[in-house]
């Protein structure tokens, strides 16, 4: 209870201001703050368990003696109020930091939503420092939330200038996808990274166009490296790295390398010809037990062909998937029918293609394959450099 004699109208009228700011109590947590200037403010300041807060009520006269009193009784008890909820709400969340939190999104939402979970695993694991797991995350109050989503921006964004803008935009994906996930699910309060877009981390991501020279195909083809005959795979099928390295032995069978539906990008089953190159690289590649390559993070590989690149000097770089994009540009230049290239990339047909037109093309496709694999071989043989 408040045993303070409060303040009369006609004292707090008669305060007079001194050269430095000063205080007067009128109990309850409300002051009076006057100013040199002779400005009057009515300022609430008092500890909540253990917590010291202070709040600007209004100006004297603008707001009355008494107005001041209802507006400062009313904010402490919504503060009370709300930490009392806090400390109910800390008694029973598993989740106090950020890395805590990406655990439990990772175990209640992606492995089970996810074909491959296993690359937003190795982003979580690879990809986020410690120092930003280690963020406190479960109760943020506005200004702890604007300063948490500073220190998540200033990463992403040095992380975009060090190794690319996709990744850092791919990475913001992922927190902002874990943050929302933790506020639906009541093992955090609020979602402190809802207003950061990509347009604030790494920027607009400008369309790829990067298709391989023939001495840049040259140069990648008889590199030594354990990941030689997956870049070499990838670039006579023409499909993507992580179905090329999900590829089983089991997925094999006669001259055809059937991708399960769950493997897929767009969740359908497709299968590619095995020519006689690609089955020489498939019989002169050991794999690793059931697959075919072994599994080695796709993030992993690329990030050996960057190392790569960097010491051979190459300029613009590029990536496993701009093998796909150079296997289908240079199959529409040898003559192959785009609707053959774009069954072979198993992409969906639009417009009344898609809806009337179901052909397999299973002459054209292993045709164009053979095709493919022997302008490489020509390419690989030749006597060029970088």
């Amino acid at each position: 209870m408040n045993t303070r004699r409060q303040m009369l109208d006609s004292q707090l009228k008669a305060l007079k201001p001194k050269d430095v700011d000063y205080l007067e109590n009128d109990g309850n947590g409300l002051f009076i703050r006057v100013r040199p200037s002779g400005v009057k403010t009515f300022v609430l300041d008092f500890k909540c368990q253990g917590k010291r807060y202070r709040r600007k009520i209004g100006r004297y006269p603008d707001v009355s003696l008494r107005k001041a009193r209802s507006l400062a009784g009313a904010k402490r008890l919504e503060i009370e109020e709300s930490k009392k909820e806090k400390i109910n709400f800390l008694e029973t969340t598993d989740v106090r930091t950020f890395g805590e939190l990406l655990d439990r999104f990772y175990e209640e939402q992606i492995e089970r939503d996810y074909k491959r979970p296993r690359q937003i695993r190795l982003y979580i694991d690879n990809r986020i420092p410690d120092d930003i797991k280690k963020l406190e995350i479960c109760e943020l109050t506005p200004h702890e939330s604007l300063r948490f989503r500073s220190g998540i921006q200033s990463w992403l964004t040095g992380y975009a200038r060090t190794s690319g803008k996709v990744g850092a935009n791919r990475l913001l994906s992922i927190l902002k996808q874990a943050t929302r996930y933790g506020d639906a699910a009541g093992k955090i309060l609020g979602d402190p990274l809802a207003p950061l877009t990509k347009k604030q981390v790494g920027g607009r991501e400008d369309p790829r166009q990067r298709v391989l020279s023939d001495a840049e195909i040259k140069a990648l083809w008889n590199t030594e490296s354990v990941h030689t005959p997956l870049m070499r795979f990838l670039l006579l099928t023409g499909q993507r790295i992580g179905e090329a390295q999900q590829a089983l032995h089991t997925d094999i069978s006669g001259n055809r390398w059937v991708i399960p539906a769950e493997n897929s990008k767009n969740g359908k089953e497709h299968w590619v010809p095995i020519v006689p190159a690609i089955q020489e690289i498939i019989d002169d590649n050991p794999g690793d037990g059931d697959n075919v390559f072994g599994y080695r993070s796709t993030t992993g590989v690329q990030a050996w062909l960057r190392r790569w690149l960097k010491k051979q000097k190459v300029e613009p770089r590029y990536t496993p998937h701009d093998l796909r994009r150079t296997m289908s540009t240079r199959m529409n230049s040898l003559g192959v029918e785009p609707y053959v290239v774009e069954k072979m990339l198993n992409h969906s047909m639009s417009g009344v293609m898609a809806v009337y037109n179901h052909a397999e093309y299973e002459e054209q496709r292993i045709a164009a394959a053979k095709l493919w694999a022997g302008h490489v071989s020509q390419i690989t043989a030749a006597a060029t450099s970088i």
